[in-house]
């Protein structure tokens, strides 16, 4: 490299600093957002491993067809996001082409409900079911009778 090229190189204009300074803030900006992410992804992981431990592993029953039942069940409830009755949770299966009689669901909905699965909604809407694991009910507004 010849001196001009190098002087060229090391010469910093003031324009040169502030876009060096910007882009420092910029970087410490995105660093401290990451950090935070970080924070929140590893919150919900242990949520997340808390929620798994609740549920049933494997077959839970003695009877395997009462174990796909729960499965169903605990899918549909995710899914709904708030409380169903147990007629509710037949009329989802129905929809979605489960076949499940209703004394299975209501012997499953005992079950998952003694195991800590799921919690009953007695102040959200009587007769209902939710998942333990922090399901939130739906604004009054948006609730189905």
């Amino acid at each position: 490299m010849t001196a001009a090229t190098e002087q060229f190189r090391t010469h910093k204009t003031p324009t040169d600093a502030a876009a060096l300074a910007s882009l420092r803030e910029q970087i410490a900006d995105l660093e401290g957002q990451l950090t935070e992410l970080t924070r929140h992804q590893q919150a919900l992981r242990t949520a997340l491993d808390d929620l798994r431990a609740r549920l049933p592993k494997g077959e839970p029953h003695s009877d395997p067809a009462l174990g796909h039942c729960a499965r169903d069940v605990v899918r549909l409830l995710r899914g709904a996001g708030r409380p169903l009755t147990a007629l509710e949770l037949l009329e989802e299966m129905a929809t979605h082409r489960l076949n499940w009689r209703e004394g299975t669901v209501r012997h499953v909905l005992a079950d998952l409900t003694a195991e800590g699965v799921l919690r009953e909604g007695h102040g959200l809407r009587p007769r209902s079911y939710l998942l333990a694991g922090g399901v939130s009910a739906a604004p009054a507004s948006r609730r189905t009778p």
